[in-house]
């Protein structure tokens, strides 16, 4: 067994991708938990890059107004992006 955040435990033999994604769902729990400001900044950016795609060309007002997001967050997000080649 593998002690993880708050003494749960994690059996490491059933950590396999063939048990229906056991170790993805069970890291995925654990950094919500940890970190959960990121999975709201990745579900941000997820939403920002699928509008994108669905309706470029599209400028930073319409998306903001389109997402319901202030148009700041929308800015700053679509920059770290855009820097990282995304958009």
């Amino acid at each position: 067994m593998v002690k993880f955040l708050r003494d749960e435990k994690i059996d490491a033999g059933a950590m396999r991708p063939a048990r229906g994604g056991r170790i993805v769902n069970a890291v995925l729990s654990q950094f919500r938990r940890l970190v959960p400001e990121m999975v709201d900044t990745a579900r941000t950016r997820f939403e920002i890059l699928e509008a994108v795609s669905l309706m470029a060309p599209v400028g930073r007002r319409a998306l903001a107004s389109h997402l319901d997001l202030p148009e700041r967050a929308v800015r700053g997000e679509a920059d770290k992006l855009k820097d990282l080649g995304l958009i």
